[in-house]
């Protein structure tokens, strides 16, 4: 029991199913003996070249993870298994950079906050994630300014 060893347990965030599974079990999510944090992708910018930069990078990260077969039951969970089968096909070739293209805004959507601005992304990663994790770690995508992290920060704490 991680309780015994650990006060947190970090998980990934492509984990959204652990809570669903949690409470298939009857075992209430926010009432475990230890803490939850969670890592939340995020995509947003303050234009719109920003956006779309943000939104290629989070969805090449969703494709690593989407092609790895340790995370195989992920897609599986949602009935998105032909996906995973595609991405992880296109991994062993190499094909990396096309591997974006297969994630659309259902897959996005699913495993990141998307919002045009900043502050809707801290606030829908506020709506999304309060019941579920004690604490919350935000991943922007590669290489985009940490003012923009900060500002998603912002917006999860404003009421």
């Amino acid at each position: 029991m991680p309780s015994l060893i650990c006060r947190t347990v970090q998980l990934s965030p492509v984990v959204p199913a652990a809570r669903a599974m949690a409470e298939a079990e009857e075992v209430p999510w926010a009432k475990r003996l230890f803490e939850i944090a969670g890592n939340v992708f995020a995509v947003t910018g303050r234009t719109e070249r920003e956006y779309r930069r943000s939104l290629a990078g989070v969805r090449e990260r969703l494709v690593f993870y989407g092609s790895t077969p340790a995370y195989r039951a992920v897609p599986k969970h949602h009935g998105w298994d032909a996906l995973q089968e595609e991405l992880r096909t296109l991994s062993l070739r190499g094909r990396w950079k096309e591997m974006g293209w297969f994630v659309d805004d259902d897959v996005s959507n699913a495993f990141a906050v998307v919002a045009e601005d900043s502050a809707t992304a801290g606030q829908l990663i506020r709506e999304r994630y309060t019941d579920v994790y004690h604490r919350v770690s935000i991943s922007p995508a590669p290489n985009s300014d940490p003012a923009l992290a900060l500002a998603i920060l912002d917006g999860i704490r404003s009421d």
